[in-house]
């Protein structure tokens, strides 16, 4: 659980006994606690396995390659729950950039790599047809070869559902030059079944993984709701 604290409490995120506490629009939250009731998913198992590989490739490392990356997790600042920048430690930054290489098949780093400047790239939409049992994702400009591409989407969802939350799931990684869009139809069977039905609205989103440092950039997140 994070806490911040002013004259009291001003805020808080994480979970307090059966609870969770965070916010949206309307301010503070308070939530009962679910527990999912599969919590050891194929993707948390993936992530559990690059982190105990990783871990075990840290202790390899001399102490010249771990004052590199010490030195360089104090170049780049994350932001926290609550919105405030905070540095990475050098173990940190090393787990987080490797994670996102392995998780596009790329080789790991041992000391790091400054990034080069991202392409100029947005996801734009996503078109399904119910009847053809396809989608497409869609963005604008190119995506150059040196970069995984990661894609991510909901299940049909109700078409009144406005906030997609977390219900995006990973379904599919693509390497080298992409442009403007994609059939990702195979893919998103595969993970989640038919394309549907009719008035169903699914969200995606694409993120993009320099393989050369092991930075990302997310590229947006859009909606359509089927009409055929």
């Amino acid at each position: 659980m994070r806490v911040k604290f002013g004259a009291i409490v001003v805020d808080g995120r994480g979970k307090l006994g059966g609870f969770v506490l965070g916010s949206d629009r309307s301010g503070h939250t308070m939530k009962a606690k679910k527990s999912p009731i599969n919590p050891r998913s194929r993707f948390q198992s993936t992530q559990r396995s690059y982190y105990s590989h990783l871990s075990q490739l840290w202790r390899t490392l001399t102490e010249e390659q771990r004052r590199e990356w010490i030195e360089f997790a104090k170049l780049y600042t994350y932001l926290n729950d609550f919105g405030e920048a905070f540095f990475l430690t050098g173990f940190n930054i090393f787990i987080r950039l490797n994670t996102n290489l392995m998780s596009v098949s790329a080789a790991v780093l041992s000391v790091p790599v400054v990034p080069s400047a991202f392409p100029v790239v947005r996801m734009t939409s996503i078109t399904f047809n119910v009847g053809g049992d396809s989608i497409g994702f869609f963005w604008s400009g190119t995506i150059p070869a040196g970069y995984g591409v990661k894609f991510f989407a909901s299940r049909p969802m109700n078409a009144g559902v406005t906030v997609v939350g977390k219900n995006l799931r990973y379904f599919s990684l693509r390497q080298g030059q992409l442009t403007g869009g994609a059939d990702e139809s195979i893919d998103y069977r595969t993970k989640f079944g038919v394309i549907g039905p009719i008035g169903s609205r699914i969200w995606g989103s694409m993120s993009i993984v320099q393989t050369s440092s092991g930075f990302i950039q997310n590229l947006g997140i859009v909606s359509k709701v089927s009409t055929a």
